[in-house]
């Protein structure tokens, strides 16, 4: 007879064993809601909450761009997902059939999946195991929750077709209480796939809908925010933002979208409201850095025509000194220096800066917004060996994106404008005292000598200070580390103990602060001597350790007298400061400088007519928009002085702006420029290349027009004229590949006047300009061009360009 307990179990596995998927009965419905959700989705949902977790933790946000409504990444695409199938159940769908098998845990024993893919998984396995479809219709409640999970994993693992498949099901199955969490993640699906139109039609419906659960309200609300502030509609979002924080249940959010709220606010120039939702996210306790990072923008916010400058003041001098705050305390340096800025009190904003980077670094992007703000200092007094040395430093410690790229960018056009920079101010100089009397050079020589004696001697005298307060410091950390011990004057050197160690090194700090181990560390100024040996060398000053540079005689020695050799520096200073002042206008966008620049070189003024015509037409080009009065003067000029040119026709046959240089149009100039060399038509080469320069004078392919044009000289006006022409465009072309030949060339004729004989019949094929993006054809490659070039050769008046003008580079660097 079977004992009882025996029984009893026996009975129960025969029910459950009977509970089939193609019986609608209570039992079987329930039995399969209950096992969908503790055997399968349960455990997907944990997996899934888990990873966004994990996602959360790791974020860090960009508080210099306007963070994202989720503290995480957006989901993108993901172009290889890995594809995960429903398992199949055995024969069977009950415990029964898996009893005759042994596996009563199914494929859950063999899954090694995590996160998204678990859940995934979890939700197939549910599906496939669990649905119960009888007369084409779904009999389990769960399955909505099934379907909604599997839709949520894909689009979170960026596959957002095969989501919008699973959340479409949501909405055929007869059951609405996932229906509007499905049509949610829906529209997000729908973003991802970048079908952004469905995705506003959902949100806009669902963001109308009051009858929605309180936090599903707010996440369309966040969502439907983003979406308009991408779009650019700042005041949608605003009410976004407003929605979502009235429903959200979670006070982190509620700070977060606060914060938010106060950066568009602030990209409105709404600088008090702005702030006041600064404050607001701050008193939410979102934790210490979204608090610091409120106050610290908020600051940075003042404005000095509005606000009053103490009060901005000792609010951020106040969180400086609070302790809560210690690892943001160069955050709040920073923005005390934007403050000083924008009263142009730039020494006390160059102060706070400084000391910034003396504390401990919070943010490698603040770190590196730092180092920018004091490279936008120095560029703006041009001093360009420290900014550049400044930008340097920024872009090694700041983080990859956009930002990055902006002032990579910029570093590497100041390190091109640097050299011609200095040029002419080296240049500059030596003519200057080529035009001093003797007597005059010899008193300026003198008083640079005193000047030099001065510098040593303070030199010498900060050194001995410097000793002193060695030994001073030896002498503190000894007796530190004898009374540790209770030993007498000379016990144990302090390194045998880390106590002492730690001691000495707090001490070190306090007195020299950071320093990289070298050699000579206690010189000051150690960083800064390479920098100066930089700017030393760009000046053309003297070493400061040469043993002559006491002696009157080392400088005037160096004086030219040749007349070839001083003609030459003054047409290599006024080529490049044209080519300088154009650098300002099109790479940097500050037309103000460029101004200067090409005023100052007009004001010499250039031996060259054509460098001079061309600095008079960009002062015209530059000014046309921003200061049409001074555009005018240097439009007469033009008229007045040089009335013949091709720049007097454009003036007086105004055409409707470009914004860009047409390709296929400079391409037609130079073909036309090319024929005209081979058949030895040198006047219409120097023609079309005069025509090149005026409508596209910023152009790549001007270096092949030079080209051309030296070898013009090469047959015209001879050697000198030649050397002369090669000279200018290794200056304004050094790293491409007409700069770089034409070095080759100059050497060549250094070198071996034989082979520079030969070299002057004709242009080398190799030398040959090859206009972007393929060589040009000797002949036209269709009826267009064969036309254009046709009136070309007639001279007929092409349309000039004008860059677009931007802002200057501090407007385009400051965040």
């Amino acid at each position: 007879m079977i004992k009882k307990p025996y029984a009893l179990y026996l009975i129960v596995f025969m029910l459950i064993a009977s509970c089939s998927t193609k019986k609608n009965t209570f039992k079987n419905r329930n039995y399969h809601k209950l096992t969908a959700w503790f055997n399968t989705l349960f455990n997907g949902q944990e997996a899934m909450d888990r990873q966004l977790k994990e996602l959360r933790d790791s974020h860090e946000d960009n508080y210099f761009e306007t963070l994202t409504v989720n503290p995480y990444d957006e989901f993108q695409v993901n172009d290889n997902p890995e594809i995960i199938e429903a398992p199949q159940p055995p024969r069977g769908s009950g415990i029964g059939s898996r009893l005759a098998t042994g596996n009563l845990l199914g494929d859950q024993a063999n899954s090694t999946r995590a996160g998204f893919e678990k859940a995934e998984e979890k939700a197939l396995k549910a599906i496939s195991n669990h649905a119960m479809i009888i007369r084409n219709e779904e009999k389990n409640k769960l399955m909505a929750r099934a379907y909604l999970m599997l839709g949520q994993a894909r689009y979170y693992q960026g596959k957002p077709f095969q989501a919008l498949d699973a959340l479409e099901q949501v909405k055929r199955l007869p059951f609405d209480k996932h229906t509007s969490t499905a049509a949610f993640y829906t529209a997000l699906a729908n973003l991802q796939a970048g079908n952004t139109f469905a995705a506003t039609k959902t949100l806009d419906e669902l963001y109308k809908n009051d009858d929605l659960d309180k936090q599903l309200i707010a996440d369309v609300a966040k969502e439907y925010a983003w979406l308009y502030y991408e779009e650019g509609d700042l005041a949608s979002a605003l009410n976004g933002l407003d929605r979502a924080i009235e429903y959200s249940r979670s006070k982190k959010e509620r700070a977060r979208l606060n914060y938010i709220q106060g950066q568009v606010l602030t990209e409105l120039g709404r600088l008090d409201e702005a702030n006041e939702k600064f404050k607001r996210a701050a008193k939410l306790k979102p934790g210490f850095e979204m608090e610091a990072r409120a106050q610290v923008f908020a600051a940075m916010n003042y404005d000095p025509m509005v606000h009053n400058y103490q009060d901005y003041r000792k609010q951020i001098t106040d969180a400086y000194e609070t302790g809560t705050y210690e690892t943001y305390r160069n955050e709040f340096l920073y923005a005390l220096g934007k403050i000083e800025e924008k009263r142009d009190s730039i020494q006390l904003a160059e102060k706070a800066y400084l000391q910034a980077l003396r504390e401990e670094q919070s943010d490698p992007r603040f770190r590196a917004e730092t180092y920018t703000a004091l490279g936008d200092i120095k560029f703006k007094k041009n001093d360009y060996v420290y900014a550049a040395a400044y930008y340097d430093s920024a872009v090694s410690v700041i983080p990859e994106g956009n930002r990055s790229v902006e002032i990579t960018q910029f570093r590497d056009n100041l390190n091109r404008v640097m050299d011609k920079y200095y040029l002419v101010k080296r240049n500059d100089s030596i003519l200057r005292l080529v035009n001093m009397p003797a007597g005059e050079q010899k008193i300026y020589f003198q008083n640079y000598i005193d000047k030099l004696k001065e510098m040593d001697a303070k030199k010498a005298e900060e050194e001995v200070q410097l000793e002193e307060t060695t030994t001073n410091f030896l002498v503190n950390v000894n007796n530190q580390s004898s009374s540790l011990f209770g030993l007498s004057q000379g016990g144990k050197f302090y390194f045998y103990t880390n106590a002492a160690k730690n001691n000495g090194e707090t001490e070190f700090k306090k007195v020299w602060g950071n320093r990289r181990l070298t050699d000579n560390w206690r010189l000051s100024s150690s960083g800064m001597t390479t920098i100066e040996q930089k700017k030393a060398e760009l000046t053309g000053s003297t070493n400061l350790n040469n043993p002559r540079r006491y002696d009157i005689d080392f400088y005037l020695e160096q004086i030219p007298t040749q007349p070839r050799k001083i003609q030459n520096l003054k047409v290599e200073r006024d080529t490049v400061e044209l080519s300088l002042g154009l650098d300002y206008a099109d790479q940097f966008k500050n037309n103000k400088r460029a101004t200067t620049t090409l005023e100052h070189l007009v004001n010499t003024p250039p031996q060259d007519e054509d460098v001079l015509l061309r600095a008079y037409y960009n002062l015209y080009r530059i000014n046309v928009e921003e200061n049409p009065s001074l555009s005018d003067v240097y439009k007469q000029k033009i008229l007045n002085d040089f009335p013949h040119t091709i720049y007097a026709e454009y003036i007086l046959n105004p055409q409707s702006d470009f914004t860009e240089s047409n390709e296929p149009e400079v391409l037609a100039l130079y073909t036309s420029a090319y024929e005209a060399y081979q058949e030895e038509e040198y006047d219409e080469v120097r023609s079309v290349t005069e025509k090149a320069a005026a409508v596209y004078p910023n152009a790549e392919i001007m270096a092949k027009f030079l080209m051309l044009n030296a070898f013009v000289d090469a047959k015209v006006l001879g050697r000198d004229a030649y050397i002369e022409a090669l000279e200018r465009i290794i200056l304004l072309y050094p790293t491409k590949e007409e700069g770089i030949r034409a070095k080759e060339l100059l050497q060549g004729l250094k070198n071996d006047a034989q082979q520079t004989k030969e070299q002057l019949k004709t242009p080398e094929k190799e030398v040959k300009p090859k206009p972007i993006p393929s060589t040009p054809q000797r002949e036209p490659q269709n009826e267009v061009q064969q036309n254009r070039i046709r009136e070309i050769r007639k001279d007929k008046t092409i349309r000039p360009v004008r860059k677009p003008i931007g802002n200057s580079l501090g407007g385009e660097l400051n965040p």
